[in-house]
């Protein structure tokens, strides 16, 4: 179980897209590394709604050079209303430290240039704060990020 955990959510309204992300501190990076796979599998989740399978994104090339392990795919689900909605997420560990990020879109929507942003984004603020002399967990919006 992790120590702490911090986590924020967007919703734009215009579009109905969602974004959240949470991060995980356990008590050491072993410890981390070993809740990675639970943590994918809740992340890539299974469901009767999911219309495609995850798989990773075609056209992203983003892979987080400083996260020990890290995996991002999509799929298309089915949401509540009847609409196919594009939904994206990340996972990447680092030292003792799980970064979850997930974005939901309305299907047909491109998502692999702003997801590779934020993902890079995410991760140099991430190795930012590991190499900082006190570590923190606060989390900023991404700016500048294209729509």
């Amino acid at each position: 179980m992790a120590e702490e955990a911090i986590g924020i959510h967007f919703r734009d309204r215009r579009s109905n897209a969602v974004a959240a992300h949470e991060v995980l501190r356990y008590r050491s990076a072993s410890l981390a590394a070993d809740q990675f796979l639970p943590e994918r599998s809740r992340h890539f989740y299974e469901s009767g709604s999911l219309v495609t399978p995850w798989k990773p994104p075609d056209n992203l090339s983003f892979r987080a050079p400083a996260a020990s392990q890290f995996e991002c795919a999509c799929a298309t689900e089915r949401a509540y209303t009847g609409d196919e909605v594009t939904v994206c997420g990340a996972v990447g560990q680092y030292g003792e430290f799980l970064s979850k990020f997930s974005i939901r879109v309305p299907h047909g929507e491109t998502v692999d240039t702003d997801l590779e942003a934020v993902l890079i984004t995410l991760d140099e603020r991430i190795t930012d704060a590991l190499h900082s002399q006190t570590p923190s967990m606060s989390i900023r919006a991404p700016t500048g990020i294209a729509r």
